[in-house]
């Protein structure tokens, strides 16, 4: 007789806890630092800009739920590493992000230039925040 094979125990999620909540793109904060090319028009880098500071996004520790403009979507992801100031996660697509924190705030990498997020905070957030 052979022996049942056994099955793999289950691989424990990483959670980064810095990450979990609500968090909306900060326009202001990213077109702060923004580096613009030399041939973009005053026009078009005004709508360009124009495109920042709607995303919201809420992390749970497996899903992402995003809304921009009314257009949400929601998407596995998976914590692969983190360290003091960082998490990498890789999407359902397999596409790995880095992410940044600062406070409130994370940033990712868009080429050259990082757009800022900024912790949106709940009512009983708030509320504790006051009471202490």
């Amino acid at each position: 007789m052979s022996k049942p094979a056994r099955s793999q125990p289950a691989k424990p999620i990483l959670v980064d806890r810095r990450l979990l909540g609500s968090w909306r793109s900060n326009r202001r904060r990213t077109m702060a630092e923004w580096v613009w090319p030399r041939s973009m028009k005053p026009d078009r880098r005004k709508w360009f800009a124009g495109l920042f500071g709607h995303l919201k996004q809420l992390y749970t520790p497996r899903y992402v739920t995003s809304d921009l403009k009314g257009f949400c979507g929601r998407d596995r992801y998976e914590v692969v590493a983190m360290d003091a100031d960082s998490v990498a996660i890789l999407w359902g697509t397999g596409q790995i992000l880095h992410i940044h924190f600062e406070d409130d705030w994370y940033w990712i990498s868009l080429g050259r230039n990082r757009e800022w997020f900024k912790r949106v905070k709940s009512k009983t957030r708030q509320a504790a925040a006051r009471r202490s």
